[in-house]
């Protein structure tokens, strides 16, 4: 034992006397021999448990930190090249108000360089800084250099499209893109040809890459925007006025001059930057004469801002606006109001007392929008056009009553007119035969129109009419379309033709007549049609051939529906499939319950109804309701279903009148929620009348190839097509997805309203006009199939 003590003391002894002047009980000594050896282990194991031993004062905190030259005292930085406005600037995570006045800033960090953003911009300017990462410390001032620009509405379209009612030529690859060539009228193929450059408005947010996080509020809350990166610049940009407002919202009625507005962006929602408020056009705004007049002022903006006016207005030069206010009606007694030119605009709310509201002559891209006409004169016409070529024009939530007068909602009688588009038209109480009336006659030709979300109530009949040898109305495209208290008529006599027309997602109830198809045309398809509580669902006269009855076909509820005599698509009496139809048919059918019908209630927008009734010559309020389904029509207080056509249907001419309400119940099961959700497979197909590839190509979203002469449910297979005793020749013709509508009016697709690939669209579960109400909301993208990239919305809410 005492050897091994001698042993272990001559190894400890010798080992740290190889160390001079290092005691064995400095702990801070790398000797790892001896007791040092023991304690160090015995302090390192202390340190890893016991987070609060002090560190080793000479390790720095932060590799960007100068303890030597550290600002974290204060270090100053000099600004340069403010000139105007207030600006916000984030330096190293510290936020510094600058104005012109100041010259630098003083900085507290540790560290030794820093990072350099501007938060807020000056209004009126969008700035940079130079450096965007400064080294500073206390023996250097650098400069932050401050380079501002203006930041202003500007439009997408510098060259042609600057001012309202200016249009450039549609010919690039999206609505931003076009080469800013200015739009000829004489091109055909549909109003979206051309794009109004008047609406594309931008602001460009030059430096920022993203758009995350930007968010644009605009003071007249008038226009929707988008936010796209281009050029590797954030940019936001106009591409059409909300559903609701109009030229009235942008413009100052009292002195007649255009409102100012100014952008707001804000970034992750802070403020951001401003532009200056500002008018964004230069069209002259003036006030109508009391007595009318002749406008040949290029782009002027007439206002009607007078309670009443007694004169013709004449407007005798392209782009100009004629706008009346939208919280009240301006009263006419002068006989026509008169818009024959080209790329028009005309909105308002209109009251004819002894006049006839008259849009004349043949304009073409031309825009009748949000619209409110009633009249109280016999006569009345809310259009009539009678010129050659009336042709591309847009007609946009039209509200029509005529308070137990004559009037037509739309009138096209003209020659060669074609490629217009008609959305959101609601006709109501028209004592004449022709309500809602789109007739030809003497060798005139309407074609390729489309028709879409509109109710016709109480307005006998919703007519397509032709006669006349050589007169054709052909190609037209009616969807979703609710007929109420009226009936649907198609005439085509002594030899005028209806042909390739497309019928889809109709509902015509009540119609006391019964739905009269005396028609000589041919191929038309039926796609989700309901005809019922008529004398008859269809009357149909010897001559048309080879149409096609498609999805759902629901008729009654008499016993034989159908009067046919002629190989018409269905069957006479049962309204069984013939030919090539495949429509599941069902007999009986009843809506009595499906509609919301008679209102009983006050209607809260209304300002004439009690209870949702009136005596006929008490109502002065034909026109503003709770919802666009609303109208006015014959009394429905002892409403118990439909069926009674000579109780309900037609116009309230005599007595008392009663608001109805077209849209559906929530408990509906006949229309309401009868149509699937589409695939990239279900798809319809409609014909258009160009002949040749050229003409089929001005014509958004259309193909040219070979094609069934008859439709049915393949026509694009040659297989399908013989067996229907068809042939395949070339036609100009649209594929289009079912149970769907474009969204309108939203920078994206086509904006011919019917759904194809590469657009958003409103998917339609109900038969009829009415799909819901309430917020959109995107609920499924289309992927694959013929058609595909179709991002798929419903509302909130089907049915009250």
């Amino acid at each position: 034992m005492n050897f091994l003590i001698f042993i272990l003391l001559f190894i400890f002894c010798f080992s740290n006397c190889l160390k001079p002047r290092k005691s064995i009980f400095d702990f801070n000594s790398p000797s790892l021999s001896g007791f040092g050896f023991i304690f160090a282990n015995l302090r390192s194991n202390n340190q890893a448990t016991n987070p609060t031993q002090p560190q080793n004062p000479s390790q720095p905190q932060n590799p960007n930190s100068d303890p030597n030259n550290s600002c974290s005292t204060g270090c100053s930085m000099n600004i340069s090249g403010l000139t105007t406005g207030t600006i916000s600037l984030n330096v190293g995570g510290q936020n510094f108000t600058i104005n012109p006045s100041n010259s630098s800033i003083t900085i507290s960090t540790t560290d030794s360089q820093v990072n350099l953003e501007v938060n807020t911009h000056p209004d009126g300017f969008l700035c940079s800084l130079s450096p965007t990462t400064a080294s500073i410390s206390r023996t250097s001032t650098p400069t932050i250099q401050i380079s501002c620009s203006v930041f202003a509405v500007n439009p997408v379209y510098q060259n042609n499209g600057r001012n309202w009612n200016d249009y450039v030529t549609n010919d690039g690859t999206d609505w931003i893109s076009a080469t800013d060539s200015s739009c000829n009228s004489s091109i055909d193929g549909g109003y979206n040809r051309c794009i109004h450059g008047g609406q594309y408005r931008q602001v460009v947010l030059t430096g920022i890459n993203s758009c995350a996080g930007l968010f644009l509020s605009e003071s007249l809350s008038a226009f929707n925007w988008r936010c796209v990166v281009v050029n590797g610049n954030a940019r936001f940009y106009s591409y059409s006025l909300k559903e609701d407002k109009g030229v009235t919202d942008l413009v100052n009625f009292t002195t007649p001059a255009w409102l100012q507005n100014q952008i707001t962006i804000t970034k992750n929602g802070q403020a951001f930057a401003k532009t200056n408020p500002a008018s964004w056009w230069t069209n002259p705004v003036v006030a109508g004469p009391v007595g009318g007049g002749t406008f040949s002022t290029l782009g002027q903006i007439v206002l009607l801002n007078l309670s009443s006016y007694s004169g013709t207005f004449t407007m005798s030069a392209d782009k100009l606006s004629l706008v009346g206010p939208k919280n009240s009606f301006v009263n006419f007694t002068a006989n026509c109001h008169n818009t024959s030119l080209n790329f028009n605009w005309v909105e308002g709310n209109f009251n004819f007392g002894n006049a006839t509201f008259c849009l004349t002559g043949a304009p073409k891209y031309s825009v009748y929008r949000n619209i409110k006409i009633r009249t109280v004169s016999s006569g009345s016409e809310i259009s009539s056009f009678t010129g050659i070529g009336t042709s591309n024009n847009y007609f946009s939530n039209w509200t029509t009553s005529g308070a137990n007068k004559d009037f037509a909602a739309l009138n096209f009688s003209c020659n060669n007119c074609k490629n217009n588009l008609a959305r959101k038209i609601y006709d109501s109480n028209s004592s004449i035969t022709t309500g809602f009336d789109i007739s030809v006659s003497g060798g005139s030709k309407v074609r390729d129109f489309i028709i879409l979300d509109s109710v016709a109530s109480g307005a006998l009949p919703a007519k397509l009419s032709v006669s006349g040898t050589g007169s054709e109305l052909t190609n037209f495209f009616l969807s979703n379309f609710t007929i109420g208290n009226s009936f649907l008529k198609v005439d085509a006599l002594s030899s005028g033709i209806t042909n390739y027309t497309t019928f889809n997602s109709i509902i015509s109830a009540n119609a006391g007549a019964g739905n009269n198809y005396s028609s000589t045309g041919s191929n038309m398809t039926f796609r989700d049609t309901i005809f019922a509580h008529g004398s008859t669902s269809f009357n149909i006269v010897a001559g048309s051939l080879n149409n096609f009855f498609t999805g759902n076909l629901k008729v009654g509820p008499i016993a034989f529906p159908c009067t046919i005599n002629a190989s018409f698509g269905l069957a006479t009496s049962t309204c069984a499939n013939q030919g090539t139809s495949n429509a599941s048919l069902t007999t009986g059918t009843s809506v009595s319950n499906s509609f919301v019908g008679p209102v009983t209630v006050d209607d809260s927008v209304n300002s004439s109804d009690s209870n949702g009734s009136l005596v006929l010559n008490s109502i002065n309020d034909w026109t503003n309701f709770e919802n666009p389904f609303r109208a006015w029509g014959k009394d429905g207080s002892g409403f118990s279903g439909f069926g009674n056509g000579s109780i309900h249907s037609g116009a309230c001419t005599t007595g008392t009148c009663t608001i109805w309400d077209w849209s559906l119940r929530s408990t509906d099961t006949v229309a309401r929620a009868v149509l699937p959700v589409p695939t990239g497979s279900d798809v319809g197909y409609h014909y258009w009348s160009p002949t040749t590839a050229p003409t089929c190509a001005n014509i958004k979203g259309a193909v040219f190839g070979s094609i069934c002469n008859r439709p049915n449910a393949n026509p694009v297979n040659a297989a399908t097509c013989t067996a229907a005793g068809g042939a395949m020749n070339n036609f100009c013709y649209t594929v289009y997805l079912r149970n769907a509508l474009e969204i309108m009016e939203d920078g994206i697709g086509n904006e011919n309203g019917i759904c194809e690939s590469n657009e958003d669209c409103i998917y339609t579960p109900n038969i009829g006009a009415y799909q819901g109400h309430g917020a959109l909301t995107q609920f499924q993208t289309i992927t694959s199939g013929t058609l595909n990239q179709i991002n798929l919305y419903r509302y909130a809410v089907n049915g009250r």
